[in-house]
């Protein structure tokens, strides 16, 4: 050990203190059970976009572009060649863009997968469709000669071609359609016209650097593509000239209106509901189990009526929510006041022959208020806050689902100035994670409540009749990110 210069370890005692600092590395990264130690959960993968996936890009930019976080097996001495470096951490650094097994004495059985997708457009249906079988080791087929192709585009019932066989309609550019004509497809136009899609060119170099030379290249490519010539070989691909006039030659839908939007604030603020309402949940659920869940509240206890919402509530979300499960008092394990009960995992996720949704329904259902025990609410928030954090996923709502009947009983813990600055400074605007906080009858500290929530720009609840719990739960769900 070159740290220890005057003392010389034996082999032994250098793998004695390996072992020791693995565990306890394991222990701080995954918790206290090795049976929830999982690699994937340390071995995680971003797929960057190699111009507008990095951190000088805003975060939205990012989100639009970026594919992950993915746990994935693999490593970089194997054949799932996902590969890492030890000295910077557990996530992967390099993996193959493409995975492909060619059968040379039949390449019609051949097979494939890209890391993403095959379009480099992050609004196309095929950016990343690609994306979770590449995760999962899964290959797709790569047929060869034209009559297999022709025979997987119609088993596949989605590109053009395979329209006609069933009668179906689709949504297409006109490039599509000009391209397509051997499909044997109608073409129709809404009479009210259509929207024509733009293609501006922007220069995404750093201001810093090449940007200026990137403007001028930009503004070449800009001219060269309003000369005749350019204008041609637009039009040969079959995109329209500024004005939108038809394509010439009697090619595409003819002559179209072109719908325009009159008050672009109200289209700009319902394309971000529509991303917001479009993006998948990931949350933490923390529910209260100190003794005063044990309340009678119109016949039944404050716990059962919570178990009831609970279990309505994560009915009510879609299989590619994220949903994990945590329960706090005081000293609940040990010296914390919460116990994680299940990780964040997808709801269709399988969980030890079941899936993570029967699983939160049934650590749910088991959910007992502790005896004697009080609330320990500051350290639980701020703990769980940090846990949505660290495993953040740009591609959903991260939040902290809170439920409790009371206020901070805890005489150890920080103090809710010292929260409400601790969750403000933890706070990234690129990386946001929101408290939601659900407040059980009256005895609950609605102030202290909707403090925490508005330092992480959530929303607070309060369910005052116990028979509003399940409605109020409910109503904080569809809210979940605001």
């Amino acid at each position: 050990n070159k740290l220890t210069p005057n003392i010389t370890e034996s082999r032994d005692e250098i793998l004695r203190q390996s072992l020791v600092q693995a565990r306890l590395e394991l222990t701080r990264e995954l918790g206290k059970d090795p049976g929830q130690w999982q690699w994937g959960k340390l071995h995680r993968l971003i797929l960057e976009h190699p111009v507008l996936g990095g951190e000088s890009m805003p975060g939205a930019v990012r989100w639009l572009v970026n594919e992950g976080p993915f746990d994935v097996p693999g490593g970089s001495a194997i054949v799932n060649a996902n590969g890492w470096n030890a000295s910077l951490g557990y996530e992967v650094t390099a993996g193959p863009s493409m995975r492909m097994v060619v059968d040379l004495g039949n390449l019609d059985g051949s097979t494939w997968i890209n890391s993403t997708g095959v379009s480099g457009h992050p609004a196309d249906a095929r950016y990343s469709d690609q994306v979770e079988d590449w995760v999962s080791g899964k290959q797709r087929p790569w047929p060869f000669s034209e009559d297999a192709v022709r025979a997987q585009e119609l088993a596949s019932g989605k590109p053009l071609v395979g329209l006609k066989a069933d009668g179906g309609a689709a949504i297409v550019t006109e490039q599509a359609v000009v391209s397509r004509k051997d499909a044997g497809l109608t073409e129709i136009v809404p009479p009210s016209g259509s929207v024509f899609l733009n293609f501006p060119i922007a220069a995404t170099e750093p201001t810093s650097g090449d940007h200026d030379r990137a403007r001028k290249i930009a503004k070449s490519v800009g001219k060269l593509l309003g000369s005749s010539d350019g204008r041609r070989g637009l039009s040969a691909a079959a995109f329209r000239a500024p004005d939108g006039g038809a394509l010439a030659d009697g090619r595409g839908v003819g002559k179209i209106a072109s719908i325009t939007v009159s008050d672009q604030s109200a289209l700009s603020t319902a394309l971000k509901q529509y991303a917001l309402l479009a993006l998948p949940t990931r949350a933490l659920a923390v529910v209260d189990v100190s003794g005063s869940m044990a309340f009678d509240a119109g016949g039944r206890t404050r716990m059962a009526l919570t178990i009831k919402a609970s279990e309505t509530g994560i009915g009510l979300f879609p299989d590619n929510s994220q949903v994990g499960l945590w329960a706090f008092s005081t000293n609940l394990d040990g010296k914390r006041d919460y116990s994680p009960l299940l990780p964040i995992k997808r709801l269709n996720a399988d969980v030890d022959g079941t899936t993570q949704r029967a699983r939160l329904v049934q650590k749910i259902r088991a959910l007992k208020p502790k005896v004697g025990g009080s609330t320990g609410l500051y350290d639980t928030t701020l703990a769980a806050f940090r846990e949505v954090r660290k495993t953040y996923d740009p591609k959903a709502i991260n939040s902290v689902i809170l439920l409790t009947d009371g206020a901070n009983e805890d005489p150890g813990s920080i103090s809710l100035k010292e929260l409400i600055a601790a969750l403000k400074k933890s706070q990234d605007p690129t990386k946001p994670v929101v408290i939601v906080t659900i407040g059980i009858t009256e005895d609950a500290d609605a102030k202290v409540l909707k403090a925490i929530s508005d330092a992480t720009g959530g929303s607070s609840y309060i369910a005052r009749d116990p028979a509003d719990i399940p409605t109020v739960f409910l109503t904080a769900l569809q809210n979940r990110a605001r």
